[in-house]
């Protein structure tokens, strides 16, 4: 069997083909293993930082869902005040009641006249007690509710800053 100068140049060939494909091959696995040693390398710190920020964000899940807590607690307590002023009014009426009926007693009664002042003043001062209670309620019910839309400003903001909502 004799070898032509074209069957040595096709022999070569091929070799050269395959000295490229294995070459290519490890290259390749070399490459491949390198890149997987730099990203576990790389990737090890950041998958750290989530680790940690994932812890974070479950202690602000509590403190959130404390929030929520306080601001339920606080609506019941609005609930009860407004159920409170409710009453407050109720009274009141029941008081100017109270007072109309004295108007007529008055008139009918001018000879007691100095008994009919002493319950005027009383009911007056209740007036005045009622009134001075409910600016109370309102004074009390203002703060509170200022503390709660600050406690929600203060969950939104915390929100927004870990982009659980949109800014």
């Amino acid at each position: 069997m004799i070898l032509t100068k074209e069957d040595l140049r096709a022999i070569s060939d091929i070799f050269d083909e395959r000295l490229d494909e294995k070459l290519d091959e490890k290259l390749d696995e070399k490459l491949d293993k390198k890149l997987d040693e730099k990203f576990k390398k790389e990737l090890g710190p950041i998958k750290e930082d989530i680790r940690i920020m994932k812890g974070e964000i479950q202690g602000m899940k509590g403190e959130i869902q404390g929030m929520k807590g306080d601001i339920q607690n606080m609506k019941g307590d609005i609930r009860n005040m407004k159920g409170d002023i409710r009453n407050m009014k109720g009274d009141i009426q029941g008081i100017k009641g109270d007072i109309r009926n004295m108007k007529d007693d008055i008139n009918t009664l001018k000879g007691s006249v100095d008994m009919l002042n002493v319950r005027v003043s009383r009911n007056t001062r209740r007036l005045k007690e009622l009134d001075l209670s409910v600016r109370n309620l309102e004074y009390i019910s203002e703060k509170r509710f200022i503390r709660l839309q600050d406690g929600m400003d203060t969950v939104e903001a915390i929100l927004k800053m870990n982009h659980l909502i949109p800014c």
